[in-house]
């Protein structure tokens, strides 16, 4: 089979699509390899609320911020239930959903709120925990622009 040609409108769009996955994609590596999955729904568009004014939530990491956690210990694995698991692809491309299901508001969110997450439930793998701590940490203060802002400021 011959090695496919990629010309440069080929390269926008895979930057494009890495883009995509690193700004809106939740990386994980729970059952298999590394991998990205972005939800197709509003929650794709939910942001960091500093600070614990996050609105929407697991009751795992209610009492936990980018503030008052510490950056070299993340806290024990979310999904219990699925140790000893075998290996299920279904499972797999449907795992950020059922990691989900506890998510609830934590307080009545007005009209025209913006529905703010705790970013801290993301964090997918233990070795990413303390930069992605330190990133958060930055962007609360100000003093860092998360992906998105940064793409769009570098765009201008």
């Amino acid at each position: 089979m011959p090695f496919p040609h990629f010309d440069l409108g080929h390269c926008v769009l895979i930057s494009q699509l890495l883009f995509a996955l690193k700004g809106y994609g939740f990386w994980s590596s729970h059952l298999g390899r590394a991998h990205s999955t972005v939800d197709t729904g509003v929650m794709m568009f939910c942001n960091h609320g500093c600070n614990g004014t996050f609105n929407l939530g697991d009751s795992y990491f209610a009492n936990y911020t980018e503030a008052n956690i510490d950056s070299n210990q993340p806290p024990p694995p979310k999904s219990f239930f699925l140790l000893g698991s075998a290996f299920s692809p279904a499972a797999e491309r449907n795992l950020r959903q059922m990691l989900t299901t506890a998510d609830k508001t934590n307080r009545d969110i007005n009209e025209g709120e913006e529905i703010l997450c705790n970013y801290l439930e993301f964090i997918g793998s233990a070795s990413h925990w303390e930069e992605d701590i330190r990133g958060l940490q930055g962007q609360c203060a100000g003093t860092e622009l998360g992906e998105i802002s940064a793409y769009e400021q570098d765009k201008k």
